[in-house]
């Protein structure tokens, strides 16, 4: 941070951690160095993972918050959540969604692998303002540009990947993104060689098609465009097939899905006796729950060659969420688990789980979300739910 940027720039951390803004020598962005306010943690008295800190909030601290950051613009914004960093794993982002929407609106991530492994999330600042644009051949001696992170879209919330590789010089100043001809962001640097950006890419319900393209912007010249990709916008809408096929039995009968959203497809699979559905995270599975349903059960885990040693690739782990969805929209989280194979032995092999839930009626619905785990690094995360059963008595 301190090498790319100037001494006016401030920096914000959101975290425990004042010691960054010494190590980078820039003034912090907020009033706040400490997110203590925002979130009720006391050192050294409610840390524990499981206790909940709200009776601690400051009031109206979460506000004030965002209005200093968005008078100050900080040029980068760095996520300490994402890792075990002095107990703040507990206090992700998405648990402050208008702290978390104004970040994804103006910010994007930057090299998510390499500080997504050191339990880091960093931003930074973006802008779309591009003019003219030249063309940007796949032969260009001065390195490689290229998009990544899947190969298909889906409505809602979605992330794409912009990097520029094997650089013969220290001459990268800007990357940007561009959907259907439209420019998405794009972000500038003092001169550097090989780095990478992770944009946040809402797609409203009706899209089809999104053809993107790159960016690139070499010693602040003219910006120039590398080659379209072209990816399917796959809807969350399921077919009559799918919603039989990935049914879950209540006693005796089968209660279809209701929805499927997994950009790297859905399988159910009988295995040694146990109906296995295999989504690659992230996923989200969601069904109707009958009137009267009192609890959820099943079983769900990485399987060992997701993290092997000869993987190249291993996964850094993945979260399994449920959720409890009324039919006026409300909302609870029942059940979290955070598995991390490589980091913690006992994490290893497959798990079980079973959730009471509240008093159900027609109409609600029960949410069963997968995500890429605090780094969000997808590489492996060949996740699974299995054994899914709704009981109407205890």
């Amino acid at each position: 941070m301190k090498a790319q940027s100037t001494e006016t720039d401030r920096i914000f951390v959101w975290g425990f951690n004042p010691d960054i803004y010494r190590y980078t020598d820039r003034l912090p962005a907020s009033r706040f160095i400490y997110c203590t306010f925002q979130t009720g943690m006391i050192p050294l008295t409610n840390v524990d993972p499981a206790r909940s800190t709200e009776y601690a909030v400051v009031d109206d601290s979460l506000e004030t918050l965002l209005t200093d950051l968005k008078q100050n613009r900080p040029k980068f914004f760095v996520d300490s959540s994402a890792g075990p960093h002095r107990f703040f794993g507990k206090y992700p982002l998405r648990k402050f969604p208008q702290l978390d929407e104004w970040l994804h609106d103006n910010y994007v991530e930057l090299e998510a692998q390499r500080w997504g492994l050191q339990g880091f999330r960093l931003y930074i600042r973006a802008h779309e303002t591009i003019n003219d644009r030249g063309e940007y051949s796949l032969d260009d001696p001065r390195g490689q540009l290229l998009l990544f992170g899947t190969d298909r879209l889906a409505p809602g919330l979605n992330r794409i990947g912009v990097g520029m590789l094997n650089t013969t010089s220290n001459s990268l100043t800007r990357l940007g993104l561009s959907l259907n001809g439209k420019i998405v962001t794009a972000t500038s640097f003092l001169p550097l060689e090989n780095t990478s950006i992770g944009v946040s890419l809402d797609l409203p319900p009706d899209t089809k098609d999104a053809i993107l393209r790159p960016l690139v912007q070499f010693d602040g010249e003219g910006w120039l465009e590398g080659p379209d990709l072209k990816l399917p916008v796959v809807s969350a809408v399921t077919t009559p097939e799918q919603k039989v096929e990935i049914a879950i039995p209540v006693i005796e009968e089968n209660v279809e899905a209701l929805g499927i959203r997994a950009l790297f497809g859905a399988r159910a699979d009988e295995t040694d006796g146990r109906r296995v559905f295999s989504l690659h995270a992230p996923a989200v599975l969601s069904y109707s729950t009958p009137a009267g349903i009192e609890k959820v059960t099943g079983r769900f885990g990485l399987p060992p060659g997701a993290y092997a040693p000869d993987n190249p690739a291993p996964s850094d782990g993945a979260e399994f969420i449920i959720r409890h969805v009324t039919q006026q929209g409300e909302s609870t989280e029942l059940f979290r688990r955070l598995i991390q194979p490589l980091r913690n032995s006992v994490d290893a092999g497959e798990h079980a789980f079973a959730v009471d839930l509240p008093l159900t009626a027609e109409g609600d619905a029960l949410e069963l979300e997968i995500t890429a785990g605090p780094a969000g690094v997808a590489s492996s995360d060949w996740t699974y739910w299995a054994d899914l059963k709704l009981q109407s008595s205890p």
